[in-house]
C-alpha cells in the first residue's frame, strides 16, 4: 500500500511541476520540445543538426525555441511530463525493429517518432517498413521522420513538420 500511495504522490507532483513549467513558457512565448530516446539513438546529432537549421528563425539563447535533450532509456522519459509542447522520440534503426512492441509507451507518449541513422540499414538487418509496421501498431497516431544526421536525408522533412508545429502554435496562442 505505501509503495502505491508513493508513486501516486511522485506523479502528481510531478504533473504539478509540469502545469507550473507549461504556464511559465507559455507566459514568455517559448515552445519546448522534449527529445528523448535510449543511449546512443543519435539524439545529440538530432539536436545539433536541428539547431543547425533553425538558428536563424527562432532564438535558442534568448528562448524563442527550447530543446530538451532528455537523457534514459525507453521507459522512464515518457512517465514524467516537463510542461513541453511536443514530445519527440530519436530512436536508432540498429536497435531493431522489435524495440516499438517491448516498449510501448515511450512510442505511444511521442508525437514524432525520428527513425535515426537509416544510413546504417543496410548493414544493420531491419527492415525499415517492418519498423515502421510496428511503430504504427503502438501508436497509430506518431507521425515518423526517417532521418540521417550524417548523409541528412530526411531531416529537412523533419524540420518542416517542426516549423508547422512552432508555427500553428504561435498562431493559437500557445498550447
Amino acid at each position: 500500500m505505501h509503495q502505491v500511495v508513493t508513486n501516486t504522490y511522485i506523479l502528481e507532483a510531478n504533473e504539478q511541476m509540469a502545469d507550473h513549467n507549461r504556464e511559465h513558457f507559455k507566459e514568455r512565448g517559448v515552445y519546448v520540445v522534449n527529445l528523448m530516446s535510449a543511449p546512443g539513438a543519435g539524439k545529440t546529432s538530432v539536436l545539433e543538426e536541428t539547431i543547425r537549421r533553425l538558428k536563424i528563425e527562432y532564438s535558442v539563447d534568448d528562448l524563442d525555441l527550447l530543446f530538451i535533450e532528455n537523457v534514459g532509456n525507453l521507459v522512464c522519459p515518457a512517465e514524467f511530463y516537463l510542461g513541453e509542447n511536443l514530445r519527440v522520440m530519436v530512436y536508432s534503426v540498429v536497435e531493431g525493429a522489435d524495440k516499438p512492441k517491448k516498449y510501448p509507451i515511450m512510442f505511444h507518449e511521442s508525437e514524432a517518432v525520428l527513425l535515426n541513422k537509416i544510413d546504417l540499414l543496410p548493414y544493420s538487418g531491419v527492415s525499415l517498413e517492418a519498423l515502421r509496421r510496428n511503430v504504427l501498431e503502438v501508436s497509430p497516431e506518431t507521425v515518423i521522420f526517417p532521418v540521417s544526421c550524417r548523409t541528412g536525408e530526411g531531416v529537412e522533412v523533419w524540420i518542416d513538420w517542426l516549423r508547422q508545429r512552432v508555427a500553428s502554435s504561435r498562431a493559437r496562442g500557445a498550447e
